[in-house]
């Protein structure tokens, strides 16, 4: 399983990244809405880690466009806005 990282917090991303790999799974890792768009393009994933607030756009903007690239992935959003309307 290939898993899909997006993630702008360098010390963050290596993190979540190498707990992901101790688990036994793949992972990409990009920082920007635009390096996801290419790496859905050149990969299937099974799942989608995605931060809410990234240098060129909010992360649930990419929703749909990972929806139309690759309609069976799974979508997690990671975010620290603690507000109940950004959390659900």
């Amino acid at each position: 399983m290939r898993i899909l990282l997006v993630e702008d917090q360098a010390s963050l991303a290596r993190q979540v990244a190498a707990r992901i790999e101790r688990a036994g799974y793949g992972v990409d890792q990009v920082d920007t809405i635009e390096g996801a768009i290419h790496a859905l393009d050149r990969c299937a994933y099974a799942l989608a880690l995605l931060d809410r607030r990234l240098p060129d756009g909010d992360g649930i903007s990419l929703v749909p466009r990972i929806r139309k690239r690759q309609p069976e992935i799974r979508i997690l959003m990671l975010t620290a806005l603690d507000a109940v309307d950004d959390r659900i």
